[in-house]
């Protein structure tokens, strides 16, 4: 059994009989590092395929010819893309400097609503793909007296503005409720989905880092996940595997998930819906291999988790998804979407316990962790234990000259007003008023989607979950209807791999007509289309990004470059 290894010691003696010791030291030493060096080079790619495929575009750019016909190609596309902006301005020029004297209010207010009338497409008329999520004269007039009110308040000053720091926890332990966590669950408010997705990445990085010692933390998600993650990933020098989803139902492969995880993994996401799709992925089951493994998992509810959570009180019967589910450990929702709260107002929720250390969160359900100096609060923070969830989004400097810094989200000074109007937002509607908006909404979808996948040319991907219709064609170019949509007046999300474009109905397509106008604008659409399906799409800027999406990744990575 052991003559093998006998055999090639004694090969390796003789070569080695004759070589210095220090030479031996030198070449393993030297070979050593090297693998060293480049197995940490390997480590720096999420996908080292995707990596290698880039950098052969990038050599290939390199060519003359090449390297040609794409500065032509970016030099017509920033032609067109200026002379569209030049169009929508209307003859208005930019004021690049301040006026030498004050233009006073009245004149500073008609020039504020000449900008902001720019543009042809009217945000409450239900044209848009989400965007713009309500049309209520009362719900507007509520939110814009609370940020009037609450327009110079700052919850960085907890102890100037206790009635912001006030209504912060209450949304926060509202939305905890509302996701059914624990007496103890909490979080904190952030500018958006993208803010909250940052923190949980974070917190669940430094974790990995602190408790386990994993250099380079993992996030496993599918490729429809939103892609604040992997800005996360950028960001906090974490590293992303992205798993396919199944092409039929666009839902993640729970076996994939298994597949993808390895000792670096600090995290598993699941969308609650996906935004491109519309689609819950399997968070049972997900969750279950947090349990089985030890792993943190996030379900991102940014799109959809406002209507999700009012949706089995509205009558219908959704997937389960939230803090009941065993394993799930935090939730990211946005109130600026489907709870109709002004933009830049989205949370970040933890679970009451954390599952996988065993630990109990804070006692204080919604309790702001933000403070401006070392005060009785922020003493009590900085005692807490460290294997608190959110403690790990946390950051603190005790050592700073202007006193103790510590603050929960990726901003010091964050408004009060937004804080203010989401609350606003949030008590003015109430329970019942979300159970019927909900209820509307997901009616609507329903009932567009039964009609788009009756007209020639036009399908669905999967079977979307809530708000969102994702439609493609397997006739004609699909971007080519966009256009043709949007020349009615119609502005939709475009999609890639496969290609495709959505509808989030909001509470404006509720509006009596609206969904019926769409359709129509639909079929319409389509019909011209079919007439000669095999034309190609128009030679706009937009048309052109959405059909060279390697450009669109060269160009992102800097592989492009505009030259004079």
């Amino acid at each position: 059994m052991l003559k093998p290894v006998e055999v090639a010691t004694e090969a390796i003696n003789s070569f080695c009989k004759d070589v210095p010791p220090w030479k031996l030291v030198l070449i393993s030493s030297a070979c050593t590092l090297s693998t060293l060096y480049f197995y940490r080079q390997l480590q720096r790619y999420d996908e080292i395929w995707a990596t290698l495929k880039l950098r052969a575009i990038r050599l290939v750019l390199k060519l003359p010819k090449y390297r040609k016909e794409l500065n032509d190609a970016m030099a017509k596309i920033d032609n067109t893309l200026t002379k569209d902006f030049e169009e929508v301005l209307d003859g208005m020029k930019y004021c690049t400097s301040l006026p030498e004297h004050g233009l006073g209010e009245e004149e500073t207010i008609r020039e504020l609503e000449r900008n902001l009338k720019l543009g042809h497409y009217k945000a409450t008329a239900g044209t848009l793909s989400g965007t713009v999520y309500h049309a209520e004269a009362a719900n507007h007039r509520v939110q814009a007296k609370a940020l009037d009110k609450a327009a110079w308040t700052n919850p960085l000053h907890a102890d100037v503005f206790p009635g912001v720091r006030k209504m912060e926890a209450e949304v926060v332990a509202m939305c905890c409720r509302l996701f059914h966590g624990g007496p103890s669950a909490g979080g904190t408010m952030t500018l958006g989905g993208t803010e909250s997705i940052l923190l949980a990445c974070l917190a669940y990085r430094n974790k990995a880092q602190t408790e386990k010692g994993i250099d380079r933390p993992e996030i496993v998600c599918s490729v429809a996940t939103h892609s604040a993650f992997d800005k996360a990933a950028f960001y906090f020098g974490m590293k992303i595997r992205h798993v396919p989803v199944d092409p039929v139902t666009q839902r993640i492969k729970v076996q994939d998930v298994k597949r993808a995880i390895n000792r670096n993994t600090c995290m598993l996401v699941a969308s609650a819906p996906s935004f491109p799709h519309g689609i819950i992925d399997p968070v049972t089951e997900i969750a279950q291999l947090g349990l089985e493994y030890g792993i943190p998992v996030h379900v991102d509810a940014c799109l959809g988790g406002f209507l999700l959570c009012f949706m089995e009180d509205a009558g219908f019967s959704p997937p389960p998804f939230d803090f009941r589910v065993p394993g799930v450990t935090s939730i990211s929702a946005d109130t600026h979407k489907y709870a109709y709260c002004i933009k830049g107002s989205s949370v970040i929720l933890y679970k009451d316990k954390d599952k996988v250390s065993g630990t109990s969160l804070l006692p204080e359900a919604g309790f702001p962790l933000s403070y401006s100096a070392c005060d009785s609060s922020c003493k009590a923070f900085l005692v807490l234990p460290p294997q608190d969830l959110r403690n790990h989004q946390v950051f603190v400097q005790p050592s700073w000259t202007g006193g103790v810094y510590a603050t929960a989200t990726t901003t010091g000074s964050r408004p009060g007003a937004l804080v203010a109007a989401t609350w606003a937002a949030l008590m003015f509607r109430g329970k019942s008023g979300f159970i019927e908006t909900t209820r509307k909404v997901v009616n609507t979808a329903r009932y567009i989607e039964e009609k788009i996948r009756a007209i020639p040319g036009l399908k669905t991907l999967g079977r979307p979950d809530t708000s969102v219709i994702p439609i493609f064609s397997d006739r004609f170019s699909i971007y080519r209807f966009a256009d043709e949509l949007s020349s009615r007046g119609y502005n939709l999300s475009l999609l890639q791999y496969p290609p495709a474009i959505h509808l989030a109905v909001t509470l404006c397509h509720t509006e009596p007509g609206i969904a019926d106008s769409f359709i129509n604008a639909c079929q319409e659409a389509a019909a011209e289309i079919l007439k000669s399906p095999d034309s190609k799409t128009s030679g706009s800027v937009r048309m052109a990004f959405r059909i060279s999406p390697e450009l669109k990744t060269s160009a992102a990575n800097g592989a492009v470059k505009k030259t004079d």
